[in-house]
């Protein structure tokens, strides 16, 4: 399928990362320090702070608040909008409004402001991203917002991936998503339960229930489909049996669509189930 990259992103691979040094990174204290050094006219330094905590994503141990990514990446287009001479600016506002769209820090000022909104008009397509497998107790954020359904569907842009339980971050992945494309990552965690499965994937769920609603109504379709066609004995021809005929006739016709459209549902949810089920295993 065009547009379809899979990765692989793993613990093991991550822990010969993780054997480098890895300074503990708090996103809240490095955004209120650009943040700081932009208001106090020290650019460079404000720069310097968002430069180095967006490049040690992997560092943070608890879930990302995405007000502090958007600030991070704001803080840096503060720094080239207001050097003398500007500075490259409207790639960093575009990836503040992918990581939170519709967020401006309102320390940068008016102005910085009105060239984030003009950056993010531009802002445009969509990128899907799946994540498996998730386990019981834990939960999927990209760049700081929970999801509970897959697959998700972002900005295209670079975007923060972690699986966490509670606050704690037991797998993450950071990296680029074009605009069309379609990306399976694969975290080499448990797998979840039965109940967990269900409820993180809806369209099994959805094709499991339209399955079993066109099973239960499959019968009464077909024993009034049955009476029906069995002929005018069973109405009264006395009291206008071509009204009678004609109403039957229509309403065994609705029931006949209705059990239709309930089976293609069902069939495109299942099949739609098992190509994504098919994807997550590919990656691994």
């Amino acid at each position: 399928m065009p547009g379809l990259v899979m990765l692989l992103t793993v613990p093991a691979a991550l822990a010969e990362e993780a054997a480098a040094p890895c300074p503990e990174v708090d996103l809240d204290v490095a955004a209120e320090d650009a943040v700081g050094a932009v208001t106090d006219d020290e650019l460079v330094y404000a720069r310097d702070l968002a430069d180095q905590a967006l490049t040690q994503l992997g560092c943070v141990s608890r879930v990302a608040d995405p007000e502090d990514l958007a600030t991070l990446y704001q803080a840096r287009a503060a720094a080239g909008f207001f050097a003398d001479p500007p500075l490259a600016f409207e790639a960093d506002l575009v990836q503040a409004t992918v990581v939170h769209p519709g967020w401006f820090n309102d320390r940068f000022g008016p102005d910085l402001r009105r060239a984030w909104e003009e950056a993010g008009a531009r802002v445009s397509g969509e990128a899907t991203l799946s994540v498996w497998p998730i386990p019981d107790e834990s939960l999927l954020y990209v760049d700081g917002h929970p999801w509970e359904a897959q697959p998700v569907v972002v900005l295209p842009g670079q975007h923060l991936v972690q699986v966490a339980k509670g606050a704690e971050v037991v797998w993450f992945w950071h990296g680029p998503l074009e605009a069309g494309g379609e990306v399976d990552l694969a975290t080499g965690l448990p797998e979840p339960t039965r109940a967990r499965l269900l409820r993180d994937n809806p369209l099994l769920v959805g094709g499991l229930a339209a399955g079993l609603a066109v099973g239960g109504a499959w019968y009464p379709v077909h024993s009034y489909g049955k009476r029906f066609g069995e002929g005018s004995e069973h109405y009264d021809v006395q009291a206008d049996p071509v009204d009678a005929l004609d109403s039957d006739w229509r309403r065994f016709r609705l029931m006949e669509v209705g059990l239709g459209a309930g089976t293609a549902v069902a069939t495109a949810a299942l099949t739609a189930h098992l190509i994504q089920r098919i994807r997550r295993r590919e990656a691994t």
